[in-house]
């Protein structure tokens, strides 16, 4: 449509004759990347604003440079020559897109090309337009990375859901046989299991709720005392236990955080918490050590212990949903897929910053607070 309207106006006729002036005057007035190709796909004139996107000089009708900036455009856009084939040939113009890495970072670009076959030119032309595409393509990707978690939850929420409902089932149908009989040495062990896939199913419920919670609304920042949230996580998850003696330390920079709570309060449980269920049990002195330190414009959060790490592969996938650190450990995958989810709310992001002796795991989040953050783009093992 862009290279269309152009077309259009550059067959308009010019009563003054000035047709060299009046293309660039036209090229300078688009608004989008534009330039004119001959019959074999070269470029002749362009914008400055494909100059600017592409590092060159001006065309060589105004600036009077020799060919070398046409060979950069020539190099940079190689599917022109396809584009200007075909266009003078009757065909379809290939759909085409290219991407550019600028500055600002990568930019992609559609071409649409129109055939400019007048007497005020001396042969065919083609005027090409480059329409930006990047937010469309990422609003795409983000779309199917969203579809495939969708597919991926029901999958996962389906399986886990029914698999502890069919155990706990089958165990009240062995009990109930059991009670008929009155053989009622193997009951204490049958109510034992059926209990067990009952709280299976509660954490996972437990879970998925966090979820759903990750994206209500943003609650206004506060100042959170750290070592008070850190104590309070401690002593709801039971670190201290006379089965397991886990050192907890806490360092900071600053003692208080402006900050969304119940979103630190959900980060920090789940990574302590994690810490604590991988722990190594050959491991002497086991601890979790949790750490915020200033880093200019961010806060650095790690939360580090020595329990049994992480393999690279898992460490790859440690933020999707449903990813699991270990199949002898109980959990669902979904702890640090929420924390992800939190950090993203708030602006921040999160990383595995060690794998083994210690693992580690690092959160930077912004000290400017984002109340009204929305979802961006981003970066569990439960």
């Amino acid at each position: 449509m862009s290279a269309l309207v152009v077309k259009t106006l550059l067959q308009a006729p010019e009563p003054d004759g000035g047709d060299r002036q009046r293309t660039a005057t036209l090229l300078d007035a688009m608004p989008f990347p534009l330039l004119l190709c001959d019959s074999a796909g070269r470029p002749t004139r362009w914008n400055p604003l494909l100059s600017e996107l592409l590092d060159t000089s001006a065309d060589v009708a105004r600036s009077g440079v020799d060919g070398a900036a046409v060979d950069a455009i020539a190099e940079a856009l190689p599917i022109l020559v396809d584009v200007c084939s075909a266009l003078l040939t009757g065909q379809a113009s290939p759909r085409s897109v290219v991407t550019f890495r600028t500055a600002a970072g990568e930019r992609d670009f559609e071409l649409d090309g129109g055939l400019c076959r007048d007497a005020t030119f001396a042969a065919d032309e083609v005027v090409v337009a480059l329409r930006e595409i990047t937010a469309e393509r990422t609003l795409s990707e983000r779309l199917q990375a969203a579809h495939d978690e969708i597919v991926q939850f029901r999958y996962h929420v389906s399986h886990d859901l029914s698999a502890p409902i069919a155990s706990a089932r089958g165990l009240l149908g062995l009990i109930e046989d059991d009670l008929r009989s009155g053989a009622l040495e193997d009951l204490p062990e049958l109510l034992e299991e059926t209990e067990a896939q009952l709280t299976r199913l509660q954490r996972l419920i437990a879970d998925l709720m966090s979820l759903a919670r990750v994206s209500g609304e943003m609650q206004q920042p506060e100042a959170v005392d750290l070592r008070d949230l850190v104590d309070e996580i401690v002593a709801s998850i039971g670190l201290h236990t006379r089965e397991l003696e886990i050192s907890v330390t806490l360092s900071f920079d600053s003692p208080n955080l402006m900050i969304d709570r119940v979103r630190l309060r959900q980060i920090l449980a789940n990574l302590i918490s994690n810490a604590r269920k991988f722990q190594d049990p050959e491991e002497i002195a086991p601890y979790i050590q949790v750490s915020v330190e200033d880093d200019g414009d961010d806060w650095l959060m790690s939360v580090t212990d020595n329990g049994i790490g992480m393999d690279r592969l898992t460490a790859e996938r440690a933020f999707d949903m449903f990813t699991r650190g270990s199949s002898a450990h109980p959990g669902h995958g979904l702890g640090l897929h929420i924390v992800l989810k939190h950090v993203d709310r708030l602006g921040g992001s999160v990383s595995v910053g060690g794998l083994s002796k210690p693992t580690r795991i690092d959160v930077r989040l912004p000290k400017e607070p984002h109340c009204c953050a929305t979802e961006p783009e981003r970066s569990g093992s439960d």
